[in-house]
Parts: C-alpha cells; structure tokens; sequence
C-alpha cells in the first residue's frame, strides 16, 4: 500500500474583495469542512475574514487538486448566497 502525505494551503476571495463573509461564517465553515469530507479529503485548519477563507486540507491523490478547490468555492458560494 503507498503511503501519501500532501497538505495543500488553498485561499480564496470574495468578488472584487468585498466584505460579504459575515454573522454566517462559523456555519459556512462547517459547510466547508462537510463538503471536504465528501470530497474524501481532511480538512485540517480553516480560518478566514469578511472577504477570504483559506484552509490546508489533506487531499487523496485520486481527487484532482482543480477539482477539490472548484468544488469548494462553487458550493460554498452557492451555500453562502442562499
């Protein structure tokens, strides 16, 4: 059985930087930390402001690292916006 260890430091910001990321944050990171479990990954620590969120996950290498950052910023766009 391989042995893998890659933590990735993954950061991203709300449009044109915008203070958006307020009251809801702690359930929005919940959220994150759920979709990274489907994701079959470990997210280890996760912090951000009113603008970004970055976090250093554990990533398998059968998810492409595009795939998992695509699908974290879509979902929780799409969470935050609802």
């Amino acid at each position: 059985m391989a042995l893998w260890q890659l933590y990735d430091h993954v950061f991203w910001g709300t449009k044109a930087r915008q203070p958006l990321i307020t009251c809801q944050r702690e359930s929005l990171y919940s959220y994150v930390i759920g979709k990274g479990d489907i994701l079959v990954s470990i997210i280890h620590a996760i912090r951000g402001i009113e603008n970004y969120i970055d976090l250093v996950a554990f990533i398998p290498p059968t998810v492409s690292i595009a795939d998992f950052v695509d699908n974290l910023k879509g979902s929780s766009s799409h969470q935050l916006n609802e």
